[in-house]
């Protein structure tokens, strides 16, 4: 056989198994489509957020980015005890407290995203 008739044979055996390639990654693609779509379909009847009530004692309030730093203890199932910044929902609610202060508070995940929806001092703090 000539070297050139190989030559073609090779380039039409590379063509034929990228095309083959091609058209089953298009096939894999379409089905990871359906079943993303499928299990964005089935989430959607979950709850879109959880509320979990926590402890902890004011670190830090910073109006100006509706944030607060609180040293809390563990949230089960959420967060293991640390001091976290968390976006607050209403600004009102950190109105007035101080660093140092106890407080009893509600965070909310929404998402990755983990915000203070409510807010208490404890007594005698």
């Amino acid at each position: 056989m000539r070297l050139s008739k190989v030559v073609v044979l090779m380039n039409l055996a590379l063509a034929v198994g990228f095309l083959a390639g091609s058209l089953w990654r298009a096939q894999e693609v379409d089905r990871l489509r359906r079943e993303v779509a499928a299990a964005q379909a089935a989430g959607a009847g979950q709850p879109e957020s959880e509320e979990h009530p926590a402890t902890g004692i004011v670190r830090g309030v910073v109006p100006e980015t509706q944030r607060l730093y609180l040293t809390h203890a563990g949230i089960p199932g959420l967060l293991p005890p640390a001091t976290t910044d968390f976006p607050v929902e209403n600004p009102r609610l950190s109105l007035g407290l101080q660093p140092g202060e106890r407080v009893r508070f509600t965070i909310q995940a929404r998402g990755a995203e983990l915000t203070v929806v409510a807010l208490q001092k404890e007594a005698g703090s």
